[in-house]
């Protein structure tokens, strides 16, 4: 699409959602939306486009259509540019509104002053489905008055637990909603913002380097972590209750036992142990990772009429009779005025990356230190 105009529809607002018009002639665009993740988009226009002051506004929205669908919306939360003005440039980063899983908290009794906390924590149980909007009613639109409204309740998911005592909501739901095989999206929808679920789809075709799709690719597969999962409940020291869950068909085909331990003294209602120990059954499950190059084809490609989006399941060829099926986490969608447009897809998770290890050992300890300060 070299020397094409933009592939994206890009619409600026207020702070208020109230509509300021498009934004035209960019230089570059890259928008990487996220599965039950924070996606964002890094625009950059020249140091003359008309737009500028809006775009400079504090609390200034965007949001970012491609293939006619909504990719990505939220607020401008960086700002950065370089000169001379003659041929200068402004780059804007907007951070998708999947944020407020991480901006706002779940508080014991939400429906309570913060002098009038008195449960230790607000316990939620149900469906995955039903257990985030819960949380976001019960925090984002009855405590905070956001302007945020949720999509109706279908129920959908494996049933969870989250406890809240003042942890950021994404803290207590994922990666627990995740595993229970459902997508969160958060979108602009007039003025204000929608949550709401959706089950992530199988892309009906296998992916293979003969079909012209698969340009390049790398993959690993990391072991199963834990047979059994020992839950720490109620109580101190020997009064303190334990139980033991196991997986006997997964420590026979290892060979071996692998015993984890799980804190769940922050609740007991329903079967918070057994879901504890589901929960972490499914994050130290067997991870397959694929770290892929894909051409756009014909009966491949992001969004639109039969393409795949962020959150789909979907099967790649690595080898003679060998195949992975992985959930499409995110993708880099590029687009420059001089190389044109660029779509990067991200398959699973290379388990032995050490950017991905560090970044998620800095998320689980963050994840640690604010649940030690709450208790």
């Amino acid at each position: 699409m070299t020397d094409e105009e933009s592939p994206f529809v890009i619409t600026l607002y207020n702070k208020g959602f109230v509509r300021q018009g498009w934004l035209g002639d960019p230089e570059e665009v890259v928008a990487v939306p996220v599965h039950n993740g924070i996606g964002d988009v890094t625009i950059t226009v020249g140091s003359g486009n008309a737009k500028l002051p809006l775009l400079m506004e504090r609390g200034a929205r965007v949001t970012v259509e491609y293939q006619g669908e909504y990719l990505i919306g939220g607020k401008v939360r960086m700002k950065k540019g370089s000169g001379p003005s003659l041929n200068g440039s402004m780059t804007f980063t907007v951070v998708d509104d999947w944020r407020l899983f991480h901006r706002i908290s779940g508080w014991p009794v939400p429906t309570a002053a913060l002098t009038a906390q008195t449960s230790e924590y607000h316990t939620i149980s149900g469906p995955a489905e039903t257990v985030v909007k819960a949380a976001v009613t019960a925090n984002a639109i009855n405590r905070l008055g956001e302007p945020v409204t949720v999509g109706p309740d279908l129920g959908r998911g494996a049933n969870i637990t989250a406890a809240f005592r003042f942890h950021p909501l994404a803290d207590r739901l994922f990666p627990a909603v995740d595993a229970a095989g459902i997508g969160v999206t958060v979108r602009q929808v007039g003025a204000g913002l929608v949550v709401d679920c959706y089950e992530p789809q199988p892309h009906p075709r296998t992916l293979t380097e003969a079909g012209g799709v698969v340009t390049e690719w790398e993959w690993d597969q990391a072991e199963a972590e834990a047979t059994d999962v020992i839950i720490g409940g109620h109580g101190e020291g020997t009064l303190r209750t334990f139980v033991g869950y196991t997986d006997p068909a997964l420590a026979a085909a290892l060979g071996e036992r692998i015993e984890v331990f799980r804190d769940a003294r922050d609740s007991g209602v329903g079967d918070v142990y057994g879901e504890r120990a589901a929960e972490t059954f499914a994050e130290t499950a067997q991870k397959s990772g694929l770290s892929v190059k894909l051409a756009e084809t014909s009966v491949f490609r992001y969004g639109g009429t039969g393409g795949v989006r962020v959150g789909d399941l979907v099967t790649f060829e690595v080898g003679a009779g060998i195949t992975i099926t992985d959930t499409l986490r995110s993708v880099a969608i590029s687009w420059t005025r001089a190389n044109g447009l660029k779509v990067d897809p991200a398959i699973g998770q290379i388990s032995d990356n050490t950017d991905h290890e560090l970044a998620n050992a800095i998320a689980t300890l963050g994840s640690a230190v604010r649940d030690l300060r709450r208790k």
